[in-house]
């Protein structure tokens, strides 16, 4: 069941944190809620980058953080083609 709070996503009582970032290696992460989450839980986010570099997190995939002593694990939802190039499948010139 999801459950929508307001507040510091990073300072509440929760089992998880959901967070949906573009498919593809996540060289970036360095904005938003990837940066919060890298700055307080540095060994989440290095996990993920090495398993998203494997190729294995695609669209649709979602991959769920090991145990984490200090918060909440996080799970990462591929909601979104890799922001770092596109495919135009077709287009019409006008």
């Amino acid at each position: 069941m999801l459950e929508f709070i307001k507040g510091d996503l990073l300072k509440i009582q929760t089992e998880y944190i959901a967070h949906g970032v573009a498919e593809g290696n996540q060289e970036g992460l360095g904005t938003g809620l990837a940066l919060k989450i890298s700055s307080k839980w540095p060994e989440i986010q290095t996990c993920f980058k090495k398993y998203a570099r494997s190729g294995k997190f695609n669209g649709g995939s979602i991959w769920v953080s090991s145990l984490n002593n200090s918060g909440p694990r996080v799970i990462y939802l591929a909601t979104q083609p890799d922001c770092n190039f596109m495919i135009i499948e077709e287009f019409e010139l006008i």
